[in-house]
């Protein structure tokens, strides 16, 4: 499809308006033609949600979610408190995301650690079966050190290889779509169905302050009972995400999509907008974060109260460069 440009500038025109997220101007068959491009951008949740006949894809999407919960809850979370901690992105706000979009499927689990306590939280995610694999056309592996090593070395954020926790699961005759492979979490093996719980320790994004933002900025998550990034702190990393991810190459859309929620869901977590001007302002990247508030108040005026924190300290080269990487990242 040639104007999916204009097709991602309506799903914000739908937060805006608070609408439940759908491909509205879009025929079944170009929803079906697109679904390459949605898988691509991990947006699929929203063109399934759009068609009657996926319509059973929602509460897949539900069940793999509170699936990946319960499995971190049981086995993980009095070792996570113990560690000191922190939820990271979106897997502790998907409740409050489902009421504007269906998310499709999270296929790891972000979650802040402080190096001090990392060893010893390592150890015991061990002692519960969370290690770290890779699989290839064949089967799932325990991964070994020079692969490791030459994955960590792909990352911009500071942040270790995933641990994973493998379990088995029968898929329901209910959902309308079919796994050849792997729809991560679900990986087919050996005629088998696995069930991966992938979680990614991360110990800052691209700064070593990042740490201080991290620790002052904890907010209590009950339904893992350890505890979570707030809004705003939250706010703050989308866009450092966001810098790095789409000069980087990377499809940064779904990421987008829960910053304009986030934006439009203030009524009910509320943004600190000066706290987030001192976060940004404070980083050694300012003019960085400030452009992409810039380009994003561009973009569309869902994020006009982004632009009016950039006023006079952005870098207009790197808003419209940035502007430019985001919108050919629509290409493919």
């Amino acid at each position: 499809m040639n104007n999916m440009n204009d097709v991602i500038l309506e799903i914000f025109n739908s937060i805006e308006k608070g609408e439940k997220l759908k491909f509205k101007k879009l025929s079944d068959t170009q929803i079906l033609d697109s679904l390459p491009f949605f898988i691509s951008h991990r947006i699929e949740g929203i063109a399934f949600n759009t068609l009657d006949s996926f319509s059973e894809m929602s509460r897949f999407y539900d069940d793999t979610y509170l699936k990946q919960l319960e499995t971190v809850r049981s086995l993980l979370s009095v070792s996570l408190c113990e560690a000191k901690a922190i939820f990271l992105q979106g897997f502790s706000r998907y409740s409050t995301l489902a009421d504007l979009y269906s998310q499709g499927l999270r296929s790891d689990i972000d979650i802040y650690i402080p190096h001090n306590t990392v060893k010893v939280f390592e150890a015991k995610a061990k002692k519960s079966k969370f290690f770290e694999y890779a699989y290839d056309e064949n089967s799932l592996f325990l991964a070994d050190d020079e692969s490791i090593d030459k994955t960590k070395e792909q990352f911009w954020a500071n942040k270790d290889y995933t641990l994973t926790h493998v379990g088995h699961v029968e898929l329901s005759d209910s959902i309308p779509i079919t796994i050849e492979d792997a729809y991560l979490p679900y990986l087919l093996r050996n005629n088998e169905c696995l069930f991966l719980t992938a979680i990614e320790i991360h110990h800052y994004y691209s700064d070593p302050n990042d740490i201080n933002i991290l620790e002052s900025n904890r907010e209590h998550w009950p339904e893992m009972g350890c505890d979570r990034l707030n809004i705003t702190a939250t706010l703050y990393f989308n866009l450092v995400r966001l810098y790095n991810g789409v000069l980087g190459g990377e499809k940064r859309i779904r990421l987008l999509i829960d910053t304009a929620c986030a934006l439009k869901n203030n009524h009910i977590e509320k943004i600190d907008f000066d706290l987030l001007n001192v976060f940004i302002s404070s980083s050694k990247d300012a003019y960085k974060y400030y452009s992409v508030c810039r380009a994003l108040s561009i973009y569309h005026p869902l994020f006009s109260s982004l632009g009016e924190l950039s006023c006079e300290k952005h870098d207009e080269e790197t808003c419209y460069l940035w502007l430019e990487a985001f919108n050919q990242s629509l290409q493919s």
